[in-house]
């Protein structure tokens, strides 16, 4: 293994001059001329951009800009949140281009205050009554920033250090045309651009292939820098890097992944290793820099860090709370990531693994579907489409990181699975099997009960319809009860008292009665998951596209069949787990809709392929069908990642 990988350093080696004439390609140099010319000018034209003060949350809201401020709250005879500010505040914006700005802001109350504006402070007098404030604010080094020095003002049962509470306001340019575009966005810009204009052409594409990416980000770009200039000065920091993580994936997926598919026994050749390499690589970007941009969801990144730290202080058996019952928590994933807490701040370490995590879930994907239907468009476009799901970017915007490492766990245990169809009785594909379990089994408790549904799905259906295949149905079964076995040995046996008490409390009164809730109405159970679920996880086109794909593989011979027995038991996996909210008109659920995620996307991937093969029309529905998804997709981000418009918790 380690001389093939060095025969592919060697081999790409002498194409590492080529990247510098890559860089002076006069179409790419067109490219960053029309950024900086289009930047310089965007910048300079005038803007009104609203600055809700007190909404943390949705658009044009103030979190990435208060500094020393205390939490939104509302206030009896208004109709506005607000915040209140400490007695040391600012309101900053970054990276913006030099000049004057007006900001108007509404000041509900506060006692006497200096507004610090550059080097020059304004007193203001104390005031019990609203009045709007209208301030010129200069900008120094690219920044604007408005400085607070209140007197503490005391209310009545109220512990906090106040100084000025403020609401809603706006920011506005009043500068016209002839001022340098901020140097740190255009620059991040630059560096992207330049950056997926190497990867495509270095990857072998021409470039007209090139532009017609390159161009839409272009594009993008100079939109985003008229839409919100506000919110354009945070992302340089993120963007740059998380493009420099993303060239050092596409590097290593460049190395690794011919070595996997040679291994596995699979052909990927261009153009289709150049496409899978940078939707990869992609996928890890757009999740990267939706975690490190600074006014994205926080999600649950502190729950994880907490329980990262428990388990590294010595206590793995942890517990946790959701919808109102308690369950265990398994800690695989903070387990496998101890040995890498020398390298990087734990935080840094769950969010790189979530993103890497999510990513991977693709060529997984365009393996097993390549192997099973010997159709590499077919293999692509579930891969595509895994990745434009907005469902594959839920548990990176709520920070569900042992969600992400679990379903990435059942996904490879699924197609492991399939690829080892008629072996599974061999010592070392059980053994295998049997490890990949128990990283389901160890890493979510729902991922848990969704992959013991699916393997027992399995077993039942072998060995009652299908007698040929009894010998793996006894091997799958072997392989669970080994797994269950061990789980329970190593982790879930320390919880029996709970489960025993949910047990009780079940025979009581329902499950309910377990979480201590009100029933949810089945009518409000359904509106959730057509909306919620089938809509927004998923734009609904898939759901269409998938029980064609299905019926695709069922009828054609040969290994289709058996991913069609995997990924049929996966739908039913999760019809019966998200029926049951509505026979027990409970919210608990085991992820169930995201369990299916890898089987709509390959499933859906083989009835893409073959629209794509009957005639204009279809084409035309089929890439209709995927840039509908993308677009709705990549819709869902920016609002979570940009605004902090929550999406729905995945199920």
């Amino acid at each position: 293994m380690l001389s093939i990988l060095r025969r592919q350093v060697h081999r790409r080696a002498p194409a590492l001059p080529r990247l510098g004439r890559l860089l002076l390609e006069p179409a790419l140099l067109m490219l960053l001329l029309t950024l900086i010319a289009g930047a310089t000018l965007l910048y300079s034209l005038r803007f009104e951009l609203p600055l809700l003060i007190g909404h943390e949350e949705g658009f044009y809201n103030d979190a990435p800009f208060v500094h020393g401020f205390h939490r939104p709250e509302q206030a009896e005879g208004h109709a506005r949140p607000f915040r209140w500010s400490q007695p040391q505040a600012a309101l900053r914006f970054e990276n913006l281009p030099n000049g004057m700005y007006q900001l108007t802001l509404l000041q509900l109350r506060g006692n006497q205050a200096l507004l610090l504006i550059g080097h020059t402070p304004i007193r203001l007098d104390a005031v019990d009554t609203p009045r709007r404030l209208s301030l010129l604010l200069p900008s120094r080094q690219q920044a604007v920033e408005l400085g607070i020095d209140a007197q503490p003002l005391e209310a009545p049962g109220d512990q906090r250090s106040l100084g000025l509470a403020l609401s809603a306001g706006q920011l506005s340019r009043l500068t016209r045309a002839g001022v340098a575009a901020p140097w740190r966005p255009v620059a991040a810009g630059a560096t992207l651009l330049a950056l997926l204009w190497l990867a495509l052409r270095g990857l072998g594409a021409c470039r007209r292939e090139a532009l017609l990416i390159v161009v839409p980000v272009l594009v993008a770009l100079l939109a985003a820098i008229r839409a919100d200039p506000l919110r354009v000065g945070l992302a340089p920091r993120p963007l740059l890097l998380a493009c420099l993580l993303g060239a050092g994936a596409t590097a290593a997926l460049l190395l690794l992944l011919p070595l996997s598919a040679r291994h596995l026994g699979v052909a990927l050749e261009d153009p289709w290793r150049r496409w899978l390499v940078l939707s990869t690589a992609g996928v890890f970007v757009l999740a990267l820099a939706g975690r490190f941009y600074p006014a994205s969801m926080i999600g649950d990144i502190n729950f994880h860090l907490n329980r990262f730290h428990e388990t590294l202080a010595g206590n793995p058996l942890l517990i946790s709370r959701h919808r109102g019952i308690h369950f265990p928590y398994p800690p695989a994933l903070y387990l496998l990531l101890l040995p890498l807490v020398p390298l990087a701040e734990p935080a840094l370490l769950l969010q790189i693994s979530a993103a890497a995590l999510t990513a991977l879930a693709l060529p997984a994907i365009y393996l097993v579907v390549r192997r099973m239907t010997g159709s590499d468009r077919a293999a692509l476009a579930a891969a595509l489409l895994y990745g434009i799901f907005p469902a594959t970017y839920m548990p990176v915007w709520w920070s569900f990181d042992t969600h992400i490492f679990a379903q990435l766990a059942a996904l490879i245990a699924s197609v492991y699975t399939a690829w080892n169809w008629g072996k599974l009785q061999r010592w070392r594909i059980w053994l295998g099997l049997l490890a990949l379990l128990l990283l389901v089994f160890l890493g979510h408790f729902g991922f848990f009960l969704n992959m013991s549904l699916l393997l027992g799905l399995l077993v039942v259906v072998c060995w009652l319809r299908l007698p040929s295949w009894r010998s793996q149905a006894i091997a799958l079964a072997l392989a669970l009860i080994a797994a269950g076995t061990a789980a329970w040995l190593l982790f879930y046996s320390a919880y029996l008292d709970l489960f025993l008490q949910h047990g009780q409390s079940f025979a009581a009164g329902g499950m309910n009665a377990v979480n201590d809730r009100q029933p949810t109405p089945p009518s409000a159970v359904l509106r959730s998951i057509l909306s919620d679920g089938f809509w927004r996880h998923y734009a609904v086109l898939p759901l269409l596209l998938a029980p064609a794909g299905l019926a695709l593989l069922a009828r054609t011979p040969g290994h289709s069949k058996i991913l069609a027995l995997v990924a049929g038991a996966t739908f039913c996996v999760s019809l019966i787990f998200g029926s049951l909210p509505l026979l027990t008109s409970s919210t608990i659920s085991t992820r169930w809709l995201m369990f299916s995620a890898w089987a709509l996307a390959a499933c859906g991937g083989v009835a893409v392929d073959y629209l794509w093969r009957h005639g204009r029309l279809s084409r035309l529905v089929a890439l209709g069908s995927v840039l509908f998804v993308g677009w709705w997709g990549l819709r869902l981000w920016l609002l979570a990642m940009v605004y902090y418009v929550r999406p729905p918790e995945p199920f």
